[in-house]
């Protein structure tokens, strides 16, 4: 026969193409004909990877193909006061202020908080090459104090007539 077997191995998630046609998504085997095939790495936020492959007849093989590249940002988070925690989409990322770079583009949610401050949650959008700035003022949260007095007024009586009484009061 004039083909080969042939498994393509991609990065996790990454979609592959054959002249094309999406055959798959991370692997993908099946039997090609010799001759030259564009075969493309597409995954979403990255920069897709297109390789051109000669398949010769009767060469069975595993070709690893590389990994299309992340379309990344910086983002710059500051707050007043310094020293909040960052968490962006639910990761932990440190404390103020502070670069986080290699980010990937799109939205994305951001909390900032410090204990005795009410945290604020946000949204950013991440541009390729850029640095997005995230400036944050938390606000404090009021102590409140609660003080309850409890006062009792009891009365002594003997034939229902009143003989004494007593306050009592609790702090």
């Amino acid at each position: 026969p004039n083909f080969s077997h042939i498994t393509f191995k991609a990065a996790p998630g990454a979609d592959i193409y054959i002249n094309d046609e999406k055959v798959g998504t991370g692997t993908w085997n099946g039997d090609l004909k010799a001759g030259v095939y564009s075969v493309e790495c597409r995954k979403p936020k990255h920069k897709s990877v297109i390789e051109m492959i000669k398949i010769e007849e009767n060469n069975d093989r595993v070709i690893e193909l590389r990994s299309p590249v992340p379309q990344t940002g910086v983002l710059a988070v500051t707050s007043d006061p310094l020293g909040a925690n960052i968490k962006v989409d639910g990761k932990d990322y440190g404390v103020t202020p502070k670069n986080i770079v290699d980010l990937l583009i799109g939205s994305h949610k951001v909390e900032i908080s410090k204990k005795n401050y009410k945290s604020v949650v946000t949204t950013v959008e991440i541009r390729e090459d850029e640095t997005t700035e995230c400036h944050t003022k938390l606000n404090k949260i009021a102590n409140v104090t609660i003080n309850i007095t409890w006062v009792f007024l009891l009365g002594l009586f003997i034939s229902k007539s009143l003989i004494n009484t007593i306050i009592i009061i609790i702090q």
